[in-house]
């Protein structure tokens, strides 16, 4: 069977361009996010959710928080121009992220959606 995919390789040399030229923002000590403009009209992410950092249900559960608020809060950004985000979830204590609620994870990234709005100069 042939793989199709041919962006899968563009997308990571992209995404490194992210990390090495793009924003980047500590959210909070256990969230590090790398972010750009572009003027694609795509929202892409990445996500860098180490096994280490928990077990499946929760990096799954994280990335759904992490969508889900892009989505809602950020769709006047991308509607306009694209978005390039990173998002990597740093190691902490165990059971951390299985405690972790997701109101603090939106209380956190509403950090960002400030730092994306003051960079562009529009008010949330």
């Amino acid at each position: 069977m042939e793989n199709n995919n041919k962006s899968h390789s563009s997308d990571r040399v992209n995404f490194q361009h992210l990390r090495y030229n793009g924003y980047r923002f500590q959210v909070a000590p256990w969230l590090l996010v790398y972010w750009r403009v572009t003027d694609t009209k795509k929202v892409r992410i990445l996500w860098n959710l180490s096994r280490k950092v928990s077990h499946s249900v929760i990096r799954n559960k994280l990335k759904r928080w992490c969508r889900e608020f892009i989505r809602i809060q950020l769709k006047d950004i991308w509607s306009i121009k694209g978005l390039d985000v990173n998002f990597v979830f740093k190691l902490q204590k165990k059971d951390f992220y299985k405690e972790l609620r997701s109101e603090e994870v939106h209380r956190e990234l509403f950090k960002f959606d400030k730092r994306i709005r003051d960079s562009l100069g529009k008010s949330p």
